[in-house]
């Protein structure tokens, strides 16, 4: 029922507004506690009613997780279309951490000491985090989640975490409807990218593992160190055939090269090793003189 309401096409006499919500948060290991700093970008559209337009008297809120080397540019363009139709009257759109404008910092926990170390139970800590501070403290009401890709994935887990422990995100933060958009893919149903060995060109492990680089995360002259860490970088061209493409050939409203300057981020090695199965090692971080 809401995935017709959430992508109908009736429309109403609307208009929007942006807002950028920033969020300081501490983020706590599920079963351990220990912590990790984060502060989370949240992009807001919300609902400007116009002059005859209907009054709503249950608003409709949506929080969008992006997925794998993304950050919230992704559904900016969904989030108007959202409020200009009427299916929805505040969409929210967070950045993961290390991506688009949300940051780390290191806390009691050993792990990550920067973000080139993050992972997809670090990003499952910060949406808990984020989520708590919206619905608990600031009293939001937070209908329907959506995650795509990875942003699927960390929804999956938090789930996974309460219902071990005999809950779930509905009684948790009264999340009602949970969208996952090319997320986990349950078995026997395949997952040809997923499942394929490293010698495919179409495997995702090889394609975490090809496209690795190492980044300088910060310097200094006195005594001389460097401190380094890995991440995955989509290429230009593959981010715009798996996203934006039919057949190979990109869709009219394509993002342009300048434009995936700061649509596509970096992926923090450890969270793409998470995703795609690989055994958790950390290569060669820390400093180096």
């Amino acid at each position: 029922m809401f995935l017709n309401f959430l992508f109908g096409v009736n429309s109403i006499n609307a208009s929007y507004a942006k807002e950028i919500l920033t969020y300081d948060l501490i983020g706590r290991n599920f079963y351990s506690l220990k912590t990790t700093y984060y502060t989370i970008n949240v992009v807001h559209y919300k609902y400007v009613r116009d002059p005859g337009s209907p009054i709503i008297f249950k608003p409709r809120s949506v929080l969008f997780v992006h997925g794998f080397g993304d950050n919230s540019t992704l559904f900016e363009p969904l989030a108007k279309e959202l409020i200009l139709k009427g299916k929805a009257q505040n969409v929210y759109i967070m950045d993961l951490p290390g991506h688009g404008a949300s940051t780390m910092a290191p806390g009691t926990s050993e792990y990550p000491a920067n973000y080139s170390q993050l992972s997809v139970t670090n990003y499952a800590d910060a949406l808990r985090a984020l989520l708590g501070r919206m619905t608990s403290t600031e009293g939001k009401k937070i209908q329907t989640i959506v995650g795509h890709s990875t942003g699927g994935l960390v929804i999956q887990t938090i789930q996974d975490l309460f219902h071990r422990n005999g809950g779930n995100l509905l009684s948790s933060f009264g999340i009602e409807n949970t969208i996952l958009l090319g997320s986990d893919i349950p078995s026997p149903l395949p997952w040809y990218g997923g499942d394929a060995p490293m010698s495919d060109p179409n495997s995702a492990k090889s394609f975490v593992w090809n496209f690795r680089i190492l980044k300088i995360l910060g310097s200094l002259p006195d005594p001389p160190y460097a401190e380094f860490g890995w991440f995955v970088k989509t290429p230009d061209d593959f981010y715009i055939n798996t996203k934006y493409a039919v057949n190979g050939v990109p869709v009219t409203g394509a993002p342009t090269t300048e434009q995936l300057k700061t649509m596509s981020d970096l992926e923090p090695y450890v969270a793409a090793a998470n995703i795609v199965g690989f055994r958790l090692y950390r290569p060669n971080y820390g400093r180096r003189p």
